[in-house]
């Protein structure tokens, strides 16, 4: 297809199909504006061009290509998110204000759709996120951006400092985000430790004694059967005098633990006394007696 009738495409305000052209002409691309090899979109719903690298599934390109650069998550389209090359910005707003935020912030928001997908969410719907970046009624709306390697949040966002905020995001130099979840007041009194951010880098770097690590998730029921387990085990160590140090680390409301892959929960680490380093046990370790067994 020539340049000329790929322009006349962008003419096309609704279309309820998706058309692909393939082509091999290094100098089409050029014309175009598209580097080579690449994929060249036009999203009519969206009005917008977006430049794409080859993607190994075609789910990862029609997701790209076809989810809407503003929308509100749902569990049906949140696998939708999980397909997507581009970053994901989380636009939170109350829900009374929706509306006007769309109509406000859209028009903006499609001008970066090649670069990034910016996802709806009410507050309500995210009650313990909400909690751990500290957001209140005052801050909204709010854009968030979170990788596996930081998180960053502009508050208070309108037409005026959109461009701005964005470029922050871009950056990273808005709003350092760090998950820590709370200590509880008796945590130096419970069986099984609570661990956070803050304080799971010193815990591995102490050899005065044997440390073993659980790292869960609330939403996980196999970590939600591990925790009696746990429980009992640093029970008996304390019954018997034995000095071991058990923790547990959520990995949900704290940063990823950086000593160590957690590729699933729950997972456990053994650390020897006089060493940091990490052994983690096998998936059949999970029960009172292979704990005890294996320590």
């Amino acid at each position: 297809k020539d340049p000329e009738h790929i322009k006349n495409l962008h003419g096309i305000q609704d279309m309820n199909y998706m058309e692909c052209f393939l082509s091999s002409d290094e100098e089409l691309a050029k014309a175009v504006g598209a580097p080579f090899p690449s994929v060249y979109v036009y999203n009519a719903a969206e009005r917008a061009v977006l430049v794409l690298p080859f993607y190994e599934r075609f789910a990862s390109l029609h997701a790209a290509i076809t989810t809407p650069a503003f929308f509100k998550i749902t569990s049906s389209s949140i696998r939708a998110l999980q397909n997507l090359a581009q970053p994901v910005i989380y636009v939170i707003a109350k829900r009374e204000s929706f509306r006007a935020v769309k109509h406000n912030l859209g028009p903006l928001m499609k001008k970066y759709s090649s670069e990034a997908k910016f996802i709806y969410f009410a507050p309500e719907e995210i009650s313990p996120l909400i909690q751990l970046i500290g957001s209140t009624d005052a801050d909204y709306p709010v854009l968030l951006s979170m990788s596996k390697d930081a998180k960053f949040m502009v508050r208070n966002v309108g037409v005026e400092n959109f461009d701005a905020s964005l470029e922050k995001l871009r950056t990273k130099t808005a709003e350092l985000i760090r998950f820590s979840s709370v200590i509880p007041e008796d945590n130096g009194k419970r069986p099984v430790k609570v661990m956070n951010t803050e304080t799971v880098d010193a815990i591995v770097a102490s050899q005065e004694r044997d440390r073993l690590l659980a790292f869960t998730s609330p939403s996980c029921g196999y970590c939600n059967q591990l925790k009696p387990v746990l429980n009992q085990l640093a029970t008996l160590f304390v019954e018997k005098g034995v000095d071991i140090y058990v923790g547990e680390y959520n990995v949900i409301a704290n940063e990823n633990f950086r000593h160590a892959e957690i590729s699933g929960v729950p997972a456990l680490f053994y650390l020897k006394q006089g060493s940091s380093e990490l052994h983690k046990l096998p998936v059949e370790a999970r029960t009172l007696k292979a704990l005890v067994e294996y320590v």
